[in-house]
C-alpha cells in the first residue's frame, strides 16, 4: 500500500486543528523542533488518512492546494486562508 501524507505549512497548529477538525479530523501528535525553538509540527489524521500540519518554514513550502473528498459532516462556516485572503470551499 502506498501512502502520501501532505505537509502544510501554517502560522499556527492549534488555530489550524480547530479547522480540520470542522472536518473530521483529529489530533494525532505534536512535535516541538530542538530546545529553545517555538516552531511545532503536527499530526492529524481522518478514516486511516493522515496530513502534518508545521510552523516550520523548512518543512514546507507555499503556495499549495490540497483536496479533501469525504463524508459530508455537516455545514462547514469556517474557510481556509491562502495568503491572508478567504479561500472559498464548497457546499
Amino acid at each position: 500500500m502506498t501512502q502520501v501524507v501532505p505537509i502544510l505549512r501554517v502560522a499556527d497548529v492549534d488555530a489550524s486543528l480547530t479547522w480540520w477538525q470542522q472536518l473530521g479530523f483529529s489530533h494525532d501528535f505534536t512535535h516541538r523542533y530542538g530546545a529553545g525553538t517555538t516552531h511545532r509540527f503536527m499530526g492529524i489524521r481522518r478514516d486511516g488518512a493522515d496530513m502534518f500540519l508545521s510552523e516550520n518554514r523548512a518543512d514546507a513550502t507555499s503556495p499549495a492546494l490540497v483536496f479533501v473528498w469525504g463524508a459530508r459532516r455537516g455545514r462547514h462556516r469556517a474557510a481556509p486562508r491562502c495568503h491572508g485572503r478567504p479561500t472559498p470551499v464548497g457546499p
